[in-house]
């Protein structure tokens, strides 16, 4: 346990509050909200670390490699009505079951059915 690295994260900024997360033992203090680039920082300094940072074209190939919302493919139009159908009556566990069946229907339909793509579907059909 005496390798073991702990950062105390809080709201509070007072001096006393961070001089106690020291008498308890962390290591060092964050302050909400967190900062990203203080907490790679605190890493790097307390668990010795060197990051390694992936070449541009790598990051480029995976973008490339990401479908984008134009490859979404929607399912037929009698599907879309019967989800638009149980949306307008409230009935969201039966929409989510409809979204499992058009997963099982088609592979195709998978991104339009997961949970992120799917919430945003009855606007698209405005």
């Amino acid at each position: 346990m005496k390798d073991v690295v702990i950062f105390a994260v809080s709201a509070s900024v007072f001096d006393m509050d961070q001089e106690k997360s020291r008498v308890a033992g962390c290591d060092a203090f964050l302050p909400k909200p967190i900062e990203l680039k203080q907490l790679l920082y605190l890493l790097e300094t307390h668990l010795k670390l060197d990051w390694i940072y992936e070449d541009k074209e790598s990051i480029e190939k995976l973008d490339d490699e990401v479908p984008s919302p134009t490859e979404i493919v929607p399912p037929p139009q009698e599907e879309l009505e019967v989800l638009f159908e149980l949306a307008t009556l409230g009935r969201m566990r039966q929409v989510r079951e409809k979204a499992s069946e058009l997963e099982e229907m088609d592979e195709k339909y998978i991104p339009f059915a997961t949970k992120r793509r799917f919430e945003n579907w009855q606007e698209a059909l405005r």
